[in-house]
């Protein structure tokens, strides 16, 4: 059992078990989310249920001296010693505390990555137009074509006739699988009063964000060279000499980017590069750049500028990755409104969550399923510093 205040100022309490995760899996949330969403209260005045539920139990993140809050040590996590220093009895096998704790873990763990925005993880999730949630490790990809309506105009069309066909949205004849993945961790016992819950989040919170990263570059790497498991193809490339602006030995002309940057302009806005850093080093410094140098913005002056009123370019972003993830010399282009989209499996945690609360293990394992892919191909181009 559990104890919050709820909107009224009463204290309710709560009877937890491991199906926590399973209902929050089905309604496609977090736990965290999932109980905040089930018990009402003052969240200003007496913080999130979840966080008075997490408290309740002796799961405080960090110590505060001020106080005499101390994080717990990992046995008494995994014993309930940590609710009977919070002033709870234990009377259940399973203490909320070991039941609760997993979410309190992934939900700290989840912060501390958030914490840095310019990350690289944190950035890619910038890059992604639509991240779903579904329950099970099988999905459907749409497909949508726009073949018909690109060759056609719209016409005027007599009383109860039918419309042009803009689009036709099928899904793939092939169900997409999301893969899982796993970051497992053991403790001995000797180490399980020696380590505090902020130290281990803090831990797994830095190899989970290595393995992020790791997982990024094999996203981008089958983005430009096609996913056989997602039914992708490698993207066509065009190089700067077929802009014809006398481009060579990687160097960029500003005419040829600012082509670049245009073409096509009528289905996507490129507003995010990826490329490795020789390659963004030539971006910058390309050719015919314009600058502004000894210019008296005071000076008198007669003058007409011309301002391009529809430019259909606009700043760009840089996504620098590791040389190797993307091909050298190379810039890839999206927009970013249209170009990727990301399926996560919420139910794919429930099953390691279970077997570490009921079994009552040591060793943990925290799993789970995402797959990203191209949505739109033509949201994507890719050129070549030939």
């Amino acid at each position: 059992m559990a104890k919050f205040i709820d909107l009224n100022g009463a204290t309710q309490e709560v009877a937890l078990d491991v199906s926590v995760y399973k209902d929050a899996a089905i309604n496609q949330m977090t736990v965290p989310q999932f109980i905040n969403t089930k018990y009402e209260t003052d969240s200003d005045k007496y913080g999130t249920a979840f966080e008075q539920i997490a408290a309740d139990c002796g799961l405080f993140m960090h110590s505060d001296n001020r106080y005499a809050i101390r994080a717990p040590s990992m046995a008494d996590v995994l014993s309930g010693k940590a609710e009977m220093n919070a002033g709870v009895i234990v009377r259940d096998a399973n203490p909320a505390s070991r039941i609760i704790f997993p979410a309190v873990f992934l939900e700290a763990v989840e912060n501390k990555l958030k914490v840095d925005a310019s990350g690289y993880v944190a950035m890619f999730d910038s890059l992604i137009a639509i991240s779903d949630d579904i329950v099970g490790a099988r999905f459907e990809q749409p497909l949508i074509n726009y073949s018909g309506p690109e060759g056609a105009r719209s016409k005027a069309i007599a009383q109860l006739s039918e419309p042009n066909v803009m689009m036709n949205i099928t899904v793939s004849d092939v169900a997409r699988k999301i893969p899982s993945f796993s970051i497992g961790m053991q403790i001995s016992d000797e180490a399980l009063g020696a380590t505090s819950l902020d130290f281990v989040t803090l831990a797994l919170a830095r190899q989970a964000e290595i393995e992020r990263a790791a997982r990024v570059d094999e996203y981008i790497a089958a983005f430009i060279n096609g996913d056989v498991d997602m039914g992708s193809v490698a993207l066509a490339q065009v190089t700067t000499a077929s802009f014809g602006n006398g481009d060579s030995s990687h160097v960029l002309n500003h005419k040829t980017w600012i082509q670049w940057l245009r073409a096509n302009f009528r289905k996507r806005h490129i507003d995010w590069v990826i490329c490795d850093l020789a390659t963004a080093l030539a971006i910058e410094n390309r050719i015919g750049r314009p600058v502004i140098t000894n210019d008296d913005p005071n000076s008198p002056r007669i003058n007409a500028t011309a301002q391009v009123a529809n430019p259909a370019w606009q700043n760009v972003q840089i996504f620098l990755v590791e040389d190797g993830v993307v091909p050298a010399w190379t810039a890839v282009g999206i927009d970013s409104r249209y170009a990727i989209r990301r399926v996560r499996n919420s139910q794919a945690e429930y099953a390691a969550v279970e077997q570490f609360v009921l079994r009552k293990a040591q060793a943990m394992r925290y799993d789970f399923g995402e797959v990203a892919y191209r949505m739109f191909d033509e949201a994507w181009t890719v050129l070549y510093l030939s």
